[in-house]
């Protein structure tokens, strides 16, 4: 069985699933990346993991490799989509062959309903994405966060055909007992939070614990990690509700 797996690039929570489908498929499985990784991302502190595993191909980096990538796309037997074009996309089910496309949530915001019906462009291309082939009984749709079924059910999309879907995570095992050891000896906790600052990351809620936990005389201190458009903004928050004692804002 072939099994194609294709995205904007490879991202470290991809790499996990992508390993465990090597190591049970070999040659059989590749990762296909459309786009070299967003040079934000690389200001970030993340890798290009591109070039780090052999069973990547850059379809970005030449037509020999968009050509393969496209080879895989309609040969595979299995094939994961995040990204693709339509074209392939369309080719690959008039075969019949089983896809998955994989997506969180579809209204991030509020107003994404509004945002997406009154923008043409929005509209065709989540039209071109998800109802275009909606009747195909080989497509289905793995919804990568706990909001992605609730919303593909409101807009009657995907029936019986969406599923949880959560990359091969690598886990460590400790010893509970020697934690809950450690955690008695230290007499203040320590909390981190890591993300961006931007508005669906929800900075502004740890500003809300944090104030909610010096109100009732908490021993804690609370490390914020990353960066974004909300940072300063949260800086002065912490700052006006006198919470610098407790708040420190790192950055990255």
């Amino acid at each position: 069985m072939k099994v194609v797996f294709i995205s904007n690039f490879l991202t470290h929570h991809q790499v996990p699933f992508c390993l465990e489908m090597q190591k049970r498929l070999g040659d059989n499985f590749k990762f296909i990346s459309t786009v070299k990784i967003f040079d934000w991302r690389l200001k970030l502190g993340f890798k290009d993991l591109d070039n780090e595993y052999d069973f990547v191909v850059k379809a970005y980096e030449s037509e020999e490799s968009k050509e393969l990538a496209k080879k895989l796309t309609l040969e595979s037997d299995v094939a994961i989509i995040g990204s693709t074009t339509d074209e392939l996309l369309e080719e690959r089910l008039k075969q019949d062959k089983l896809t998955f496309r994989y997506r969180a949530r579809v209204f991030i915001f509020p107003d994404g309903f509004f945002k997406t019906v009154f923008n043409k462009e929005r509209l065709k291309l989540f039209y071109d994405r998800h109802i275009k082939f909606r009747k195909n009984k080989n497509l289905y749709m793995l919804c990568a966060n706990a909001y992605g079924a609730k919303d593909f059910n409101f807009l009657g999309l995907y029936k019986n055909k969406l599923y949880k879907w959560g990359y091969f995570l690598e886990t460590n095992k400790y010893d509970i007992d020697k934690i809950i050891e450690k955690k008695e000896e230290n007499k203040r906790i320590e909390l981190i939070w890591v993300a961006r600052f931007i508005k669906w990351k929800h900075p502004e809620v740890v500003v809300k614990l944090a104030k909610r936990l010096k109100k009732q005389k908490y021993n804690f201190h609370i490390k914020m990690l990353g960066t974004g458009k909300l940072e300063e903004k949260i800086r002065k928050k912490v700052k006006k509700l006198n919470l610098d004692d407790v708040v420190e804002i790192v950055g990255i």
